[in-house]
């Protein structure tokens, strides 16, 4: 009673050629994002839907890249979990 279940997910896939395309872009593009982390993101949540869900880092790029909002926004307003 009261345990909670939870997941962690790296952002990263370091060496993820998507990733790295958009490294040497300078973050213009979001491709490593939009076809791997959140299809993860949304297949983690849809399918397990933890209590609580805890990625980690920035890789010193900012919440745009990572649609950090967009991503929160679907979290709290629309999956599973919401309530």
């Amino acid at each position: 009673k009261g345990l909670k279940f939870g997941t962690y997910h790296s952002l990263f896939e370091w060496f993820h050629p998507l990733y790295l395309a958009d490294k040497a872009s300078g973050y213009h593009t979001r491709d490593y994002v939009e076809q791997v982390l959140f299809p993860e993101l949304y297949t983690l949540v849809n399918t397990y839907q933890p209590d609580i869900l805890w990625p980690d880092g920035d890789g010193n790029t900012n919440s745009t890249y990572w649609n950090s909002t967009g991503f929160l926004a679907w979290l709290y307003n629309d999956s599973p979990v919401k309530d």
